[in-house]
């Protein structure tokens, strides 16, 4: 009885500390919907992996990096969000915030900034096992304005 008690409680715990998923099927802490998409490749233009970007109806937005394959990484992932004064595409980024992550998990993301009216820049890299990087960029650099 003390077993099914301590395991019912357990369980109580865990759902209430654990963090809620914030869209069915994506592992990662980055919620919205999804407004852009980037293809992350290696030298030789091979597509490892998808640098997307996300929006959230309160304004926020995130980046997330992940891999076509989860065994195609070396499980070092890096991902960065640049949200930037400008209110148009193009190649200039004024930083008006910026939030980035290292991760060796098998994806990468970063934390939602306040975005609304403003675009954001972002750029992940994907480690490969050979010791090469395969990368990404939003083009035009600077967009997912809104």
């Amino acid at each position: 009885m003390r077993m099914r008690t301590a395991a019912a409680t357990i369980a109580a715990l865990a759902a209430v500390l654990a963090p809620a998923q914030a869209h069915a099927g994506q592992p990662w802490g980055c919620y919205g919907t999804p407004i852009a998409t980037y293809a992350v490749a290696d030298a030789s233009g091979t597509v490892r992996g998808d640098l997307g970007i996300y929006a959230a109806p309160d304004g926020t937005k995130c980046a997330v990096l992940a891999a076509a394959d989860p065994d195609t990484g070396h499980g070092e992932y890096f991902v960065a969000m640049a949200v930037c004064a400008e209110t148009r595409p193009g190649t200039a980024c004024t930083q008006v915030e910026y939030t980035h992550r290292w991760t060796y998990a098998n994806y990468g993301d970063t934390a939602p900034l306040p975005a609304a009216g403003h675009c954001v820049r972002v750029w992940g890299y994907l480690a490969l096992g050979d010791g090469t990087y395969a990368e990404g960029i939003g083009d035009p650099p600077v967009n997912a304005c809104d």
